[in-house]
């Protein structure tokens, strides 16, 4: 993150701002399946959907892990 200049601030939402962005891709891809939008309703059905679907478990899963590393620098030594 050092290299992208991000503050405390912007650290502490990147965790839940990833999930929010990966469940709403899957959102938009299952109503792009629904409403027979191309390309991408096609990619819901290729497994895209299903790997979102499986990227946010992961996220959610690993968030307490994921906020730690990203804030190591504030803990004391």
């Amino acid at each position: 993150m050092e290299g992208d200049a991000a503050d405390t601030e912007m650290c502490a939402g990147l965790p839940s701002t990833m999930i929010e962005r990966t469940r709403a891709m899957y959102d938009f891809l299952r109503a792009a399946h629904q409403e027979n939008h191309q390309p991408w309703g096609q990619m819901f059905l290729d497994g895209h959907g299903e790997h979102c679907v499986g990227a946010t478990r992961f996220m959610e899963e690993h968030l307490e892990l994921w906020v730690r590393a990203l804030h190591r620098d504030e803990q004391p030594a």
